[in-house]
């Protein structure tokens, strides 16, 4: 699942940059990495079929955007473990988050930050990258889990990010295992009707989510062993449903 957000226009600066630059104004970047993390992103888990942990999520981004994804990688390194940072503005405040990385508690050995920028983009992007590097692994950052990819053809534009997108995502999730928990051994057996569903085989009572294809979040209940009643009424459709770490599909006909 990719979530974009659209950045706020005139107001962008301030949502992406966390300190103020007397000449380009910012500094409202934290509250907006606090909504991400705090509010967006457990609406999202709660709602959708997602894998919460931080080895699953990433934060990506390009200029400011690419300076506020790091930043959230080092303030949430707890939620966000993957860090994709294109053609990043770390010149606006490179003082504050230099000093600001060096300064954190947090432990990066788990992060993963793929840079990738043009080498004519300025005359400071390729060191910015090298110092920001050489500060996060000081945190922890290993050299497996970083890298830097400066090209001479690369521009400051969407042009240039969208077609470095595909090779930054393969790298940061090339050691992930991405697949669901293997349910085949699991002795449930399942049948639904369009309020009710029985289940046999749990050997307790599991939470239980059931979604629609899309994966939006229909019904969230606890089932037992027998017939279970569902809040809503199950139209006829193909469904999903999630019971502890098992899941499968179901047709209500």
């Amino acid at each position: 699942m990719v979530i974009g957000i659209d950045n706020g226009g005139t107001t962008r600066i301030n949502e992406y940059t966390p300190w103020n630059n007397p000449q380009y104004g910012g500094g409202e970047g934290d509250q907006y990495m606090q909504f991400v993390a705090e509010t967006l992103k457990p609406y999202v888990d709660a709602n959708y079929r997602t894998k919460p942990g931080a080895e699953y999520n990433a934060l990506i981004g390009s200029s400011l955007g690419a300076l506020i994804s790091n930043y959230g990688g080092v303030k949430y390194s707890g939620t966000f473990s993957k860090i994709g940072s294109f053609s990043p503005a770390y010149w606006i405040v490179a003082n504050q988050f230099n000093n600001y990385i060096l300064n954190s508690t947090s432990n990066l050995s788990n992060m993963r930050i793929y840079f990738v920028a043009g080498t004519n983009e300025s005359a400071t992007m390729a060191s910015d990258i090298e110092t920001v590097k050489d500060n996060l692994q000081t945190k922890g950052l290993t050299t497996a889990n970083t890298k830097v990819k400066l090209d001479s053809y690369g521009q400051h534009n969407e042009n240039y990010w969208k077609g470095e997108f595909a090779g930054a995502y393969q790298w940061l999730f090339q050691n992930t295992n991405m697949g669901t928990a293997n349910s085949a051994k699991k002795n449930i057996r399942l049948n639904f009707e369009k309020n009710r569903f029985f289940v046999s085989g749990l050997s307790s009572a599991s939470e239980t989510r059931i979604f629609d294809l899309s994966g939006k979040l229909l019904e969230k209940t606890e089932a037992k062993n027998g017939w279970n009643p569902t809040t809503n009424h199950l139209k006829t459709g193909t469904y999903v449903i999630k019971i502890g770490d098992y899941s499968t599909k179901f047709i209500i006909r």
